[in-house]
């Protein structure tokens, strides 16, 4: 919560439940503010929503790269091969070991 965001601030009236009310302030550090709890939550909530869309937005490009070009063979074999420096079509690491 930095910079430019936390500059300006716009009021918002919330209806909660009396016992979640309850619990937050009870939860509360003894010098924070109601506010600054309710802002850290919206701003974990807000953060934890992005990144679930990023994955979803991840899995779905995952599937339609599978759809268009089949499923990709293992490549760990290959890799596997090519750190021990075993040739491929006449090709060797570059790196001396």
């Amino acid at each position: 919560m930095e910079g430019a965001a936390m500059d300006r601030r716009e009021a918002l009236t919330v209806r909660v439940s009396v016992n979640l009310l309850a619990r937050a302030r009870a939860a509360r550090a003894e010098r924070e503010s109601l506010n600054d709890v309710i802002v850290q939550a919206l701003d974990r909530e807000a953060r934890r929503r992005e990144g679930l869309r990023a994955v979803q937005d991840i899995v779905a490009a995952r599937e339609r790269i599978t759809t268009e070009s089949g499923p990709q063979p293992d490549s760990t074999a290959l890799i596997r091969e090519l750190r021990e420096g075993r040739q491929r079509d006449g090709w060797r690491h570059p790196l001396p070991r």
